[in-house]
């Protein structure tokens, strides 16, 4: 005679051969990251002033994101995210009139509140769900230059846009789906950071995302 857990799951299969009209409600995602280094006009200018860039790679290539999703129909959803999209770090070796060395660095993050539409097509009974996004929203930059006499932060606003598709993977057994994970590849374009000379960076980025999201 079959177990509890057999049966579970029997009728978890069964729901996904029937197909899915679930709602999602109100669901919470957080993921992690990584795309390659962006290049501009102003990393370009720091390398012509003499900067080096930071050897550890981890910090400007990782990606961390946090998100409430509310469904509005069985195929469409808001998304609010919080997340960093670009992160880097510089330095220059100086000397000073007596012939004293001393370093000099700048670096920044950049970070952005963004509003999204999300469009999915549940399959297997809601178990797999690809998924597009697009949208956008506010993007702010922290730099921060210092060296061993003085330290400057500064704070450049602007916006952002972004675009992602994913693969979400729900299990569901009987009526409830509520924790899962996604896969998604995200491009945005967030043109914040600006020099004195009018170079621009754009902080966004090309970045895979690895996720895991509950609700109900």
């Amino acid at each position: 005679m079959p177990g509890p857990t057999t049966l579970i799951l029997i009728a978890g299969i069964t729901h996904a051969a029937e197909g899915d009209d679930r709602l999602e409600r109100l669901m919470f995602e957080t993921s992690i990251g990584a795309g390659p280094r962006s290049e501009s006009a102003y990393t370009q200018r720091l390398d012509d002033f003499g900067f080096d860039r930071s050897l550890f790679l981890y910090d400007s290539m990782l990606m961390l994101e946090g998100s409430v999703v509310l469904g509005v129909s069985e195929n469409l959803s808001g998304v609010l995210t919080v997340g960093r999209l670009d992160s880097d770090s510089y330095h220059r070796d100086l000397l000073r009139v007596g012939g004293e060395d001393y370093d000099e660095f700048h670096s920044w993050d950049t970070w952005r509140l963004g509003l999204y539409g999300r469009y999915t097509l549940p399959l297997a009974g809601g178990w797999l769900v690809p998924y597009v996004q697009g949208g956008g929203g506010p993007a702010m930059a922290l730099a921060s230059y210092r060296d061993e006499d003085c330290e400057l932060q500064e704070r450049h606003m602007g916006v952002h846009l972004a675009a992602a598709a994913g693969l979400q993977v729900m299990p569901t057994f009987g009526e409830h789906r509520y924790v899962g994970s996604f896969v998604q590849v995200e491009s945005s374009w967030a043109p914040v950071l600006e020099n004195l000379t009018g170079d621009v960076h754009d902080s966004g980025h090309r970045a895979l995302m690895f996720g895991v999201r509950a609700g109900y």
